[in-house]
């Protein structure tokens, strides 16, 4: 990404390498000296870091393994690339936290896989490697850090975290096919409460933008079938989304900042709910206006 992580633990006195597929962000950073290899990560990428740079003592690696499709070339390189005790750390969206509130906004192209402990316990047994450590991240509405070494020379214990959340998965049936189909029937609801909260707003005539043109928001509003029936049209944050168009409904993108105007809409329908604090932060002028947001998961509701 933008060399931030790589600097900040080179500054600890670190040998680093990274290791990155998208040339607009990481060539400008090559040319400032930044030791990064532009290209996906793979087995055959990690025998070329190898006879180059050594093997590794560790690999960080997060909001990236949801993304690949081929995760066994991603396996066979890092257990190739890791020094008999080192670890693996990455982080991605749990599906835990996804079932629990319907987070149905999370499931689209980029993803290519959704993960529980259960499963990636699985997956890593297959080249003898085990998942010692597993942490909570606030981040997309409920992430998991998990910690990975070679089962026969890593040094660090499984930690009670690890059991408590195999444990719980369990109990919640993450690797059962009925917990899957009840999530399919618990999204169709949620999207019938939202399409019947909408129309009824509408009925009265009311104003409602919709906040947060991201692939979150994208998934919500094809998936509803959310037209200019149910809103007036898109605001965000990000200056490079303002002026474009949201795919399949073709909203227009405004800036944000339409919500502090005397033509505020009426009700603002929250996409990126997930940072609700931060955004009801940032409009408080809207809020103290009468201004209303609708939080469409893990049900629709207004505040």
């Amino acid at each position: 990404n933008d060399g931030t992580m790589l600097q900040l633990i080179k500054e600890k006195g670190f040998k680093v390498l990274g290791i990155d597929p998208a040339s607009n962000i990481v060539k400008p950073l090559i040319k400032r000296g930044y030791p990064i290899i532009n290209n996906y990560f793979s087995e055959k990428i990690a025998r070329i870091i190898i006879e180059k740079y050594g093997k590794a003592d560790a690999i960080v690696s997060f909001n990236t393994l949801a993304h690949i499709e081929d995760m066994h070339d991603i396996a066979k390189g890092i257990k190739i690339l890791l020094k008999r005790d080192g670890f693996l750390a990455f982080g991605v969206h749990y599906l835990g936290n996804l079932i629990k509130e319907t987070q149905y906004d999370m499931i689209y192209h980029e993803h290519q896989y959704y993960y529980s402990l259960l499963a990636l316990k699985n997956f890593f047994s297959m080249y003898d490697m085990i998942i010692y450590d597993v942490k909570p991240i606030n981040i997309h509405a409920g992430s998991m850090a998990y910690y990975v070494q070679n089962k026969k020379y890593g040094k660090r214990k499984i930690s009670k975290a690890v059991t408590t959340l195999i444990k719980k998965e369990r109990e919640l049936k993450l690797h059962k096919m009925e917990t899957y189909f009840q999530l399919s029937k618990q999204i169709q609801k949620t999207k019938i409460d939202l399409i019947t909260l909408l129309k009824k707003l509408k009925k009265e005539n009311k104003i409602i933008a919709g906040y947060g043109a991201s692939g979150r928001g994208t998934t919500i509003m094809n998936y509803c079938g959310l037209d200019e029936r149910f809103l007036n049209y898109i605001v965000d944050d990000a200056p490079a989304k303002q002026g474009m168009f949201t795919p399949g409904n073709h909203f227009k993108i405004f800036s944000s900042s339409l919500l502090k105007t005397r033509s505020k809409p009426d009700y603002v329908l929250l996409f990126a709910w997930s940072f609700l604090n931060e955004i009801f932060k940032k409009n408080k002028v809207y809020l103290q206006n009468k201004g209303r947001f609708i939080i469409p998961l893990p049900k629709p509701r207004i505040l």
